[in-house]
């Protein structure tokens, strides 16, 4: 899903909303917005992982960014 061109991802993942739709029992627990939060990990991780300044981050196509990002979510 991540580059998913479906127009209507944005109302599931990034718009608000008192949880995430990803269409499944356990939509409930998920928050709004988690499109959002895992953005921000990724940025976060490709900043951290790589030496850019911002200006080249956002210079810097999406794929290459997560590509580079080497971001990995905590397992519970």
């Amino acid at each position: 899903m991540l580059f998913d061109t479906d127009t209507e991802l944005s109302e599931r993942f990034i718009n608000e909303a008192p949880f995430s739709k990803f269409y499944i029992a356990n939509d409930k627990d998920s928050p709004g917005r988690i499109g959002v939060w895992f953005g921000w990990q990724i940025v976060q991780s490709y900043i951290k992982n790589n030496d850019v300044t911002i200006q080249e981050m956002l210079a810097t196509p999406n794929e290459i960014i997560f590509k580079k990002s080497k971001y990995k979510p905590r397992k519970k």
